[in-house]
């Protein structure tokens, strides 16, 4: 699984970010045929305070693709130019773009009822 993972930090008005990704972003992610799947994750930190080291990770939007290919093909598209600009761009927070392989590992039953 191929994914671009988009971080969002120093949101300063997280409600009207939240409104941001509903009308402008989702909406746009829904409409690609290169895309297998969305998933936004929302942070809060988990240690008090956050370690200086550290700039609190507000949000997560990644956008996964069944290969190499539909991601290339997505990169270089006006649409997927167009949704990364809305990620990018957004007037709310600061942003950090990665692109990676995902690979999930499932314990197997062992110690499970």
């Amino acid at each position: 699984m191929h994914k671009i993972s988009i971080f969002v930090q120093g949101i300063n008005n997280i409600s009207s970010f939240k409104e941001y990704l509903n009308d402008k972003v989702i909406p746009h992610s829904l409409n690609s045929t290169t895309i297998y799947r969305v998933q936004i994750t929302s942070f809060g930190p988990s240690v008090d305070p956050t370690p200086k080291n550290l700039s609190l990770i507000q949000f997560m939007f990644e956008i996964y693709f069944d290969s190499t290919e539909d991601m290339n093909k997505f990169m270089v598209s006006t649409h997927g130019a167009e949704l990364l600009d809305l990620l990018i761009n957004n007037p709310f927070g600061e942003v950090g773009t990665f692109v990676g392989d995902e690979m999930y590992l499932i314990p197997e039953q062992i110690h499970r009822p």
